[in-house]
């Protein structure tokens, strides 16, 4: 638009149709804009055909550059009496590079390069043709074939359009990337005969899909009407048809599901693995759900895996979902590029930190607690509060002991007054013994009756079998360990947490509230275990996230028992299979465990 505002006359008219930009474009007052719901260059153009005036007609597209003498150019050629003409073009940018130069009416443009931005029509040239909007790319191509050109041709012979190859999101690069729900139908033939019955075929393809035809030698000419015809050479297409071809290279079609919770890590332990595992057991019945990690914990592959797909991000592979979980809100967890999403969903496990922010452009945000959503302030005021999905299996199994489950590195998780507690008590002659399943060693001043565990999967045994589950951070925001506590019926032991309410949690009901300093508290207390009901509406939860991400029909094409194969790229020792693996051996395993072997390094799927 700069380029063009010196250009303006009372002759010039400019036309800018905003095709649902998010936010609407305030053109200059020499231009006229028309906004319109987004649907895609081929609307847009038809847009700008419908309501333009001028006796003839340019395209400009968003992305690219004019010259500063690009009016004046064409104005000379309809002043020589021109009724069409080709304009010289050449590329800006660090992309591919190109320059096509016309120095005689007789000169043609490449086959491939059928664009209107370099052709300029008279409009009564133009008609009724429109571009066509079931295509996606090669639209351009298609309305060239339809207008008919006659009259007297013009061309420009110095570069007056400057095309833009470097794009990060053109049309172009989504193409080859597999990301436009377009086709491209290449057929190729080394020669085209005359009583080769191609025209029909190729009139239906070209109605929605791109068609181009390689061939060294055409003798119907008649087919140039619906399919570009080039020489043969290297390219891409979503469909090959015609003779074989080892210069085709077939696009993969995306992935696509339902929903996909995007976590970039996964540890063996920890409230948003939870999360990840309790929402896909409880929603797998309702949605076809993918969780896409680049590392996640074997274990925790092989729990999300009896449910759902797990399935390691490949940023060369597209995935296409209807709603994108976003499990953490660090700038390095965002989504990667190759996901693509109609609805986003921002989930906010934890209470507000001052090394994190919380993504401003998601369509909707999740908060787990209504705590959670107050210390965001601002920046979760319109945020859904969804309590997180339990997913609790009970068993007879009830020990006597203390358990806790939790990240001990973490600063905020208490251990040094867990180790104060655990003191008091032997002070004041309790018996216990205090199993902590953590991801770190526990100090060597810690009370003999405290073992550290390894963290497993299934804590729920051991919580049913507690006499208390303790966890006395400085903070929580939801806390998992609690709530599975209570609802199998283990009373807690909590330091003065701001969930406590929100929990239902209350001293001496079911369980006691130590205060933040333990020094002098009478643990004594905990020798009467409450006996206590609790209630949890996990229904209401799952009704709230179908509220969020939509009513679907999941096809539950995800089966968790499918083997798949893999080839050992060095010898190894299966304990699965119970064998040796040598080098160059295939073997078929489960998904999960295949996902394990390839992770480590032992094997390539085939």
């Amino acid at each position: 638009m700069e380029r063009l505002e010196t250009q303006i006359s009372e002759d010039v008219e400019v036309i800018v149709v905003d095709d649902g930009s998010k936010v609407p474009y305030i053109g200059p007052k020499w231009a006229k804009v028309y906004r319109q719901e987004n649907g895609g260059v081929s609307a847009a153009r038809n847009t700008g055909l419908d309501k333009a005036k001028g006796k003839y007609i340019a395209f400009i597209d968003a992305d690219d550059l004019v010259t500063e003498d690009y009016i004046d150019s064409i104005r000379t050629k309809i002043e020589e009496g021109c009724d069409y003409i080709y304009l010289s073009w050449e590329t800006i940018g660090r992309g591919w590079q190109a320059r096509v130069i016309l120095r005689s009416v007789e000169d043609k443009f490449p086959p491939d390069n059928l664009c209107v931005w370099n052709r300029v029509y008279r409009k009564d040239m133009i008609g009724k043709t429109r571009f066509n909007t079931l295509k996606k790319v090669a639209e351009d191509a298609e309305f060239i074939r339809l207008v008919e050109t006659s009259g007297k041709k013009g061309i420009i012979s110095k570069p007056v359009y400057l095309y833009r190859s470097d794009t990060p999101n053109s049309l172009s690069k989504r193409f080859r990337d597999g990301v436009l729900d377009t086709k491209r139908v290449v057929y190729y033939f080394r020669r085209v005969s005359k009583d080769m019955e191609l025209l029909e075929e190729f009139k239906e393809a070209d109605k929605t899909s791109e068609v181009i035809l390689m061939t060294e030698r055409n003798e119907q000419p008649e087919l140039e009407r619906y399919a570009m015809v080039i020489p043969p050479r290297p390219i891409t297409a979503t469909e090959a048809k015609g003779e074989q071809c080892s210069l085709i290279k077939i696009i993969e079609p995306p992935k696509k599901t339902q929903v996909v919770i995007w976590t970039s890590f996964a540890q063996e332990i920890g409230g948003i693995e939870t999360f990840t595992y309790s929402f896909c057991k409880q929603m797998c019945n309702h949605y076809d759900i993918v969780v896409l990690y680049d590392q996640m914990d074997p274990r925790q592959i092989s729990r999300c895996s009896k449910y759902v797909e797990c399935v390691k991000n490949d940023p060369k592979k597209r995935i296409e979902c209807e709603v994108l979980i976003v499990n953490r809100i660090l700038k390095s967890d965002n989504p990667p590029e190759n996901v693509t999403a109609k609805k986003t969903v921002q989930m906010v496990h934890g209470a507000k930190i001052n090394y994190a922010d919380v993504p401003q452009d998601r369509d909707t945000i999740v908060t787990v607690s209504e705590y959670v959503k107050k210390t965001w302030g601002e920046k979760t005021k319109d945020a859904v509060v969804i309590h997180n999905i339990l997913s609790v299996e009970k068993t007879k199994e009830k020990p006597l002991l203390l358990v806790t489950a939790s990240r001990l590195d973490a600063p905020d998780k208490g251990l040094k007054r867990m180790i104060e507690l655990g003191r008091l008590m032997e002070e004041q002659g309790i018996l216990y013994t205090w199993l902590v399943f953590t991801n770190t060693n526990l100090p060597n001043n810690a009370p003999r009756s405290m073992t550290r565990r390894e963290p497993t999967m299934n804590i729920l045994p051991w919580i049913q079998k507690a006499d208390y589950l303790v966890q006395i951070s400085d903070e929580e925001a939801f806390c998992y360990s609690l709530a599975e506590a209570l609802s199998v019926g283990t009373p807690v032991i909590v330091t003065p947490l701001a969930i406590n309410e929100e929990l239902q949690i209350e001293n001496g009901v079911n369980g006691y509230v130590v205060p933040f300093d333990v020094k002098g508290y009478d643990t004594t207390h905990f020798k009467k275990v409450p006996k206590f009901k609790w209630s949890y509406d996990n229904d209401e939860v799952v009704d709230k996230w179908i509220e969020v991400l939509g009513e679907m029909i999941p096809t539950h094409s995800y089966n968790p028992t499918d083997l798949v194969t893999i080839k050992a790229t060095r010898d190894y020792c299966d304990s699965h299979l119970g064998k040796l693996i040598r080098k160059g051996e295939t073997v078929r395993v489960s998904k999960d465990r295949a996902e394990v072997i390839t992770g480590a390094g032992y094997a390539i799927k085939v």
